[in-house]
C-alpha cells in the first residue's frame, strides 16, 4: 500500500524537469481539419518546418499520435528490412521489437538499411554513428537531422513545446524507394500521408489546435536560443549534482543521475521525473521548464549538502 499511497499523494502535482514543455494555450478553433483555413494553416507549419530547420531535402509527414506510432510507422513502411547497429537502451530495443514484429528485423547480410537514435534518452548519451533512418525524438533539434539519413522521426511536444499529439515523419525525397504500400488497409501506411500531404491534408481527422498552436512556435522560434538554454540549464545542474554522479552527456537535452544521491523529500517535493517510478535514476530534461527553476532547485539541492555536512 506504500507505494501506491505515494503515487496518490503525487496525483495532481506537475512533474518537474519532464520530457514534455509546460506551457499555457488559450486559443479559439472555428474550422474543421478539411476547411480552406486548415490547409493554408497546414501548408504554414510545413513551410516553417522546412525554414526554421534546413529540412527542404525531405517530404514532411504529419502522424497522429506519439512519435513512437510515426516510428511504427516507418518501420512498418520499410521495403527493407532493418538492422540496428547500436543495440543499447530502451528506445533501441524497442525499435527492435518492432520490427520484429513486424518481420522486418534484419541484418547487413541481407542488405537491410540502419536505424538507431541520436540522442539514447535512457542512456542519456547522444551517438554520431551514421543511420538510413533516425529516432531523432529526443534528439531534434538540439542536434540537427544528421546528413545523409533517408528518414527520420521526431515530435513537437518536447523541445518545440507544443501539444502532445502529433509526430513528425521525415522522408528524404529521393528516397521514397525503401518505402512500400501496405498490402492492407493502414493507418500506419506512409504512402498514405504523401498522397494527403500533397492535398495538404492527414488522412485522419486533424487535431487542428495542434497546428495552430505549432505555428504560433514555431514563428517565433529561435533555435539558438534554445540551445543556449539547454547547454546553460545543463551546467547549472552538473555543477550542482556533482559531474561525477552523471550518467552518459553532461551537456544536452536530458540529464540523468542515480535516484539514490537525491534526497527523497526533495525529489518528492520537486516531483522529479523518475521519483515514483521503479527507475533508478532521476531524469532533468534541460527545455521543459523556466529557466529559473533549474537555479531554484540546484541552490535547494546545494543547500540539502551543506545541512547534512554541517
Amino acid at each position: 500500500l506504500g507505494g501506491r499511497k505515494e503515487k496518490m499523494e503525487n496525483y495532481g502535482l506537475r512533474i518537474m524537469f519532464g520530457p514534455n514543455t509546460h506551457f499555457s494555450f488559450e486559443g479559439k478553433i472555428s474550422f474543421s481539419h478539411r476547411d480552406s483555413d486548415f490547409l493554408e494553416l497546414f501548408d504554414s507549419v510545413t513551410e516553417l518546418l522546412v525554414e526554421k530547420f534546413s529540412l527542404a531535402d525531405f517530404d514532411l509527414l504529419f502522424i497522429p499520435g506519439s512519435a513512437t506510432i510515426g516510428a511504427e510507422s516507418v518501420i512498418k513502411s520499410s521495403g527493407s528490412k532493418i538492422s540496428f547497429p547500436n543495440t543499447e537502451g530502451k528506445f533501441n530495443q524497442r525499435w527492435i521489437s518492432i520490427s520484429r514484429n513486424y518481420g522486418k528485423l534484419g541484418d547487413n547480410s541481407e542488405g537491410a538499411i540502419s536505424m538507431g537514435c541520436t540522442l539514447e534518452t535512457s542512456l542519456s548519451r547522444h551517438y554520431s554513428s551514421r543511420f538510413d533512418i533516425v529516432d531523432a525524438i529526443s534528439s531534434f533539434p538540439y542536434y540537427n537531422i544528421p546528413e545523409g539519413c533517408k528518414s527520420f522521426i521526431t515530435c513537437f511536444n518536447k523541445q518545440i513545446g507544443s501539444f502532445v499529439g502529433l509526430s513528425l515523419v521525415g522522408i528524404r525525397k529521393d528516397s521514397w524507394n525503401l518505402f512500400e504500400a501496405s498490402n492492407e488497409f493502414s493507418y500506419l501506411d506512409l504512402l498514405r500521408y504523401k498522397d494527403y500531404s500533397s492535398l495538404s491534408q492527414t488522412p485522419t481527422t486533424t487535431a487542428v489546435h495542434i497546428f495552430s498552436h505549432l505555428r504560433n512556435l514555431l514563428a517565433d522560434f529561435d533555435l539558438e536560443r534554445l540551445r543556449e538554454r539547454i547547454d546553460t540549464n545543463s551546467r547549472i545542474l552538473v555543477e550542482s549534482l556533482g559531474e561525477g554522479d552523471i550518467i552518459g552527456d553532461p551537456i544536452g537535452p536530458v540529464i540523468t543521475v542515480p535516484k539514490k544521491i537525491i534526497p527523497v523529500d526533495l525529489a518528492s517535493r520537486w516531483s522529479l521525473y523518475g521519483t515514483t517510478s521503479d527507475s533508478e535514476v532521476i531524469q532533468f530534461f534541460t527545455y521543459s521548464c523556466p529557466d529559473e527553476k533549474y537555479q531554484l532547485f540546484a541552490d535547494e539541492f546545494k543547500s540539502y549538502g551543506i545541512a547534512l555536512n554541517e
